[in-house]
């Protein structure tokens, strides 16, 4: 029988995941609105949508490192990379 030392939790990876996506989704939206003929009001609505999930994931992170007790990275890192 093989003991673990430490749980495996790949949440934090997904949620980081999920949080890079977001960031690559904003920056297309970013060079989208600079385009001469963009119509900055429709992107304006995505930005904020993806802003909005980009938040939710941010604090899905923050409040999963608070209840666990172990975590994959340092917490300082966690939070770094979850509100950088």
């Amino acid at each position: 029988m093989v003991f673990k030392f430490r749980p495996v939790d790949g949440s934090f990876f997904e949620l980081l995941t999920d949080l890079a996506h977001q960031l690559e989704v904003g920056a297309d939206l970013l060079a989208q609105v600079l385009a001469d003929d963009a119509d900055r009001a429709a992107i304006a609505t995505s930005l904020a949508t993806a802003e909005t999930e980009a938040d939710a994931i941010t604090h899905s992170i923050i409040k999963q490192v608070n209840q666990t007790f172990i975590t994959p990275i340092d917490r300082e890192d966690l939070y770094d990379l979850a509100t950088g």
